[in-house]
């Protein structure tokens, strides 16, 4: 293994690529130009992209998906590492303040991802697994949050653990212990979708149990952001007495209607495109993703919604859909997800709070532990009822794990409404996306290995080199 990571070929290539990837963002600092805010945000984007690129490479010689090699590049230059090792004080190469204007690679990736996970479900497909994908979304929507929700109603009475800062602090606030379980439950039922197409893409799996993972973690997704809205006007409602559950619900409702009519007519749109011809299809992909991103909320519009809902009636709302336009797509898609995807898990690493995970690390794998058994649980009882192919309770819990995307953009909206215990929950949060997210990727790769559904390396066909395998 070491002989292929350090030996002659790729391997020495990707390794010295970035190291200097690490020295330039080392050096730039002593540079002419280098109080630039705008300079200094080019390179920093320039600087990621590369460093992920030779790292995904790098992760792929220890076999080991591209995904993981990003998020670890990141974690090596996380802001935090030096607070956490203080051997690296002196070696910052990054700020905070230097990552806040990487916020827009966030925005764009899971508008992307939304887009291409839309496109990828396919009626034929989703009508044989609608039981499971069903089944195994309702079970985790009450096993999961409600294990959690137990936990940590439990976890201060048990030696060890002692008290968790953010429930004390609710509490104090005159907030119902369990209304904060039950908002920390919900988001911990969150996964990854971002992860879950992109490992699918890269391993090019095609089987029942890659469609039923990438079908519900969709589908929950969906879910917890109408439960999380509900419990948050439940909770502002307790707090300070403002508003109306109803008024909230309403207006996500109407909001949540308005995002999937808007998507439909740009999925309708953009498969018109598509049959006529790809030219600067790429480019027009990019500033769909970052205009509904961007400009969505603005008209209160669901970026995640409105997407999934354009890629869906892409390729299945519209009639006379050929094989030759859901390729154009695909390509399309593909000439892009490659730089929009390494940044993004660059960044996703950049962004993870090690000094958080060090100083909850206690609640952080006491929580991790029930997600886990949570999310194994749901997944394999889910599946048992809604009657799904064998491999999938016994591999796609796996899939399930990771967090990240409506996770991370959850997070800033507690934090922002409820200061104090707020930024406390956000911490443990963020401190569990760090965990899940290091070993989610690699242990799904696994997974559709050994179920079978991953493309052999031989039948790969010869394409241009992208994180997800187009």
């Amino acid at each position: 293994m070491i002989r292929r990571l350090l030996g002659f070929g790729n391997g020495l290539m990707d390794t010295v690529g970035v190291l200097l990837g690490l020295t330039a963002l080392w050096i730039y600092p002593h540079l002419p130009g280098s109080d630039s805010p705008v300079a200094t945000l080019l390179f920093l984007a320039g600087v990621v992209l590369v460093l992920g690129a030779f790292a995904g490479h790098v992760a792929q010689q220890v076999n080991l998906p591209r995904i993981t090699g990003c998020i670890l590049v990141g974690v090596l230059i996380n802001p935090t590492l030096p607070d956490v090792w203080p051997l690296l004080a002196g070696l910052r190469l990054v700020d905070a303040q230097q990552m806040q204007g990487l916020t827009l690679i966030n925005d764009l990736a899971i508008g992307l991802i939304a887009l291409m996970a839309g496109a990828e479900v396919r009626l034929s497909w989703l009508r044989a697994r609608l039981a499971a994908i069903l089944a195994i979304t309702g079970v985790s929507s009450l096993l999961v949050p409600g294990l959690l929700m137990g936990a940590l109603l439990v976890l201060p009475y048990i030696p060890g653990i002692g008290a968790i800062p953010f429930m004390d602090q609710a509490v104090a606030a005159g907030i119902p212990s369990w209304a904060v379980a039950g908002l920390a439950g919900v988001i911990f039922l969150a996964n990854s979708p971002t992860v879950v197409v992109s490992v699918i893409k890269e391993s090019r799996a095609d089987g029942p149990m890659s469609q039923t993972v990438m079908g519900v973690s969709v589908v929950v997704d969906v879910l917890v952001i109408l439960l999380f809205t509900l419990l948050m006007a439940l909770i502002t409602v307790m707090s300070d007495g403002q508003g109306s559950v109803a008024t909230a619900v309403g207006q996500t409702a109407g909001s949540i209607v308005m995002s999937v009519a808007v998507g439909v007519l740009v999925g309708i749109g953009l498969a018109h495109y598509t049959e006529q011809s790809d030219h600067r299809l790429s480019w027009t992909l990019v500033g769909l993703a970052l205009a509904v991103a961007t400009l969505g909320p603005l008209i209160h519009l669901k970026p995640l919604f409105c997407l999934l809902a354009a890629g869906f009636a892409c390729e299945n709302l519209t009639r006379r859909r050929t094989t030759l336009g859901s390729h154009r797509l695909e390509a399309g898609l593909a000439r892009v997800a490659n730089p929009v995807f390494v940044m993004f898990f660059v960044v996703a690493g950049m962004g993870l709070n090690l000094s958080a995970l060090m100083g909850t690390w206690v609640i952080v794998l006491a929580l991790s532990f029930v997600r886990f058994v949570a999310v194994w649980w749901s997944t394999r009882l889910g599946a048992h009822l809604g009657g799904a192919d064998p491999a999938v309770p016994q591999y796609g819990w796996i899939g399930l794990l990771s967090q990240a995307g409506v996770t991370l953009a959850l997070v800033p909206i507690v934090a922002q409404r409820f200061p104090g215990w707020g930024d406390e929950l956000a911490t443990i949060i963020v401190a569990m996306v760090a965990v899940h997210q290091i070993i989610g990727p690699a242990a799904f790769a696994w997974a559709i290995r050994r179920a079978g559904e991953a493309a052999p390396v031989e039948a790969a066909p010869v394409r241009a080199n992208t994180l997800g395998g187009h």
